[in-house]
């Protein structure tokens, strides 16, 4: 004979779940606020407690705030010993954010000036010099890192010349 069947019961309701126990949420700090606080730890050599206040504004900004936020934090991994690879980094995901944003093109340009790679300097350089063509400064470190002419080779004409002028 086959078991007597049990009448279905429904399942228990689940149990009400507790209010957390964590600490309310701090409020957020205004933007204006955050980037003060993230420039003074950076003029006096908190590094690290700057990027974390330039990457909580990169997270929360938009436009020339998260710009300025991606420029000061590429200036805070420069001034360490081995963060010139991240602030090259950080400058690029600025490029990638907004390709027309001359300033972040003058930063990378003297970070690799300062990296001694000046062919990519020049680079950085000519392309701020192509959205800005007024720009001064672009133009200026462009000269300063163009080799000066080898005497002669400017001019064949003028090598000639000096070649055929020369006593034997």
């Amino acid at each position: 004979m086959p078991p007597a069947s049990t009448p279905a019961v429904a399942p228990a309701p689940p149990a009400p779940v507790a209010p957390s126990a964590a600490a309310p949420e701090e409020p957020l700090v205004p933007l204006a606020d955050l980037l003060r606080t993230a420039e003074e730890h950076l003029a006096g050599g908190r590094l690290w407690e700057a990027s974390l206040a330039f990457e909580e504004l990169l997270q929360r900004s938009r436009g020339p705030l998260r710009q300025r936020a991606h420029l000061l934090l590429a200036r805070t991994f420069a001034k360490s010993p081995s963060g010139s690879k991240r602030a090259e980094t950080q400058l690029k995901a600025l490029l990638l954010e907004d390709p027309g944003c001359v300033d972040g093109y003058m930063a990378l340009a003297q970070l690799y000036r300062d990296k001694g790679v000046g062919a990519r300097a020049a680079a950085m350089y000519r392309q701020a010099l192509s959205l800005d063509p007024g720009h001064a400064r672009a133009a200026q470190e462009l000269s300063a890192l163009a080799p000066a002419p080898r005497r002669g080779l400017a001019d064949p004409r003028a090598l000639l010349e000096r070649l055929v002028a020369r006593p034997r």
